[in-house]
């Protein structure tokens, strides 16, 4: 009688000081995330854009796996009709998209590209030409699905960022 119910008792605290150090893990991870995590004064432009769906942290894992790129008046980053390998952020310049030889409108600094055929797999619906000096970010869409796929909670971020990114370009 009185041995079971000692033994239930340990048991019980056993489970309470896990409870414990698990939640102060957690805790520590949280404060290291909001309060030590740094980043660059680049890293920290760029996540302006992604602030509102990412943590720090999941920011920095995600910029790891990025390219930042610069290009001039006039080069074409993706073409009409052809496959879309790369899905990028703006940081700093101007883009135009064209169909069918037709403007259809300019991105700016935060806005992306490419993400219509991140999504959708299919072939680019038009062409994205630089108008002046650009300055953007970019993720291999191959590389970047298979980190996403292997990251759950990024990946759920990210999609609703793009979800936001394209319904805003939608009503614009």
């Amino acid at each position: 009688g009185l041995s079971s119910g000692n033994n239930a008792l340990i048991t019980q605290s056993y489970w309470h000081m896990l409870f414990i150090i698990i939640n102060f893990f957690r805790l520590l991870v949280l404060i290291y995330q909001r309060f030590i995590l740094e980043l660059s004064d680049e890293e920290k432009r760029i996540y302006e854009y992604f602030k509102n769906e990412l943590s720090a942290a999941q920011f920095k894992k995600l910029i790891s796996i990025s390219l930042k790129f610069s290009s001039k008046h006039g080069d074409i980053l993706i073409n009409q009709g052809h496959e879309v390998n790369q899905i990028g952020v703006i940081i700093s310049g101007e883009v135009d998209v064209i169909k069918n030889n037709v403007k259809v409108k300019s991105l700016q600094k935060g806005e992306f590209f490419g993400e219509f055929s991140f999504i959708s797999g299919e072939l680019a619906a038009s062409d994205i030409i630089v108008v002046n000096k650009v300055e953007y970010v970019c993720w291999d869409q191959s590389i970047l699905k298979k980190y996403l796929s292997s990251n759950i909670e990024i990946f759920n971020s990210f999609q609703r960022l793009l979800a936001k990114k394209l319904v805003s370009s939608l009503n614009t």
